[in-house]
């Protein structure tokens, strides 16, 4: 597969110019920092967008390994929060979390519902100017529903179909004109359904958009 013969080269552009940015090879002029900057940068995103390809292919093929044992899945919430609260205090945005403290097992792939959260994080961080993002997770007694929640942009009732899409582009730009692959959203639903669970969404334009999906206890 060629996105799997990408990621090696991609990988040796990206050590290379992170080298000559750290001065392992002589110091840089202020103007050789800023280029080898950008192309460090664009080398990050051509890697995220070539594991994003890799993955809907996997997903598309039947051939995404999921692999589910008994978890804590509060720690696994809380974990991935935590890494999101300096960018949220950046953009002076509220972080909530509406969350137990104590431990709710299921059976998961961690790594997996990791990315789902850090997805669905990461846009509504990106596409909030103001206000809020909030994550939250509610016992449904077979299942668990997560969800992400935030007060950006919002979406129209003609966008939220379109939504899970492979390459869909939403019409408005996020924060600071940030564009992703369009495949993280189609990627989340494959991981979700993958795990026996559902994704949804609810959305006012203009005022905000709330993400849930659910996992099966078992």
């Amino acid at each position: 597969m060629v996105t799997h013969e990408l990621r090696t080269p991609i990988f040796i552009i990206k050590e290379g110019i992170d080298q000559v940015t750290e001065g392992m090879h002589g110091d840089l002029k202020e103007e050789q920092k800023k280029i080898l900057g950008m192309a460090g940068g664009n080398a990050k995103r051509l890697a995220l967008i070539v594991n994003d390809l890799l993955d809907i292919s996997k997903i598309e093929a039947g051939k995404f390994d999921i692999k589910k044992k008994d978890d804590d899945i509060v720690a696994a919430v809380n974990e991935i929060v935590h890494g999101f609260e300096s960018v949220a205090k950046e953009k002076r945005l509220e972080l909530r979390k509406s969350y137990p403290s104590k431990e709710t097992r299921l059976s998961f792939d961690k790594l997996r519902i990791e990315q789902v959260l850090t997805n669905l994080l990461s846009n509504a961080i990106k596409f909030t100017a103001k206000g809020f993002v909030e994550v939250g997770l509610a016992d449904k007694g077979d299942m668990i529903e997560l969800y992400v929640a935030d007060s950006g942009h919002g979406m129209t009732k003609e966008e939220m179909p379109k939504l899970f899409n492979k390459f869909e582009q939403l019409g408005h730009g996020a924060e600071g004109g940030e564009k992703g692959t369009g495949l993280g959203l189609a990627i989340t639903k494959g991981i979700v359904e993958l795990h026996g669970g559902k994704i949804r969404v609810e959305s006012i334009a203009g005022k905000g958009s709330k993400f849930m999906f659910t996992l099966p206890r078992s």
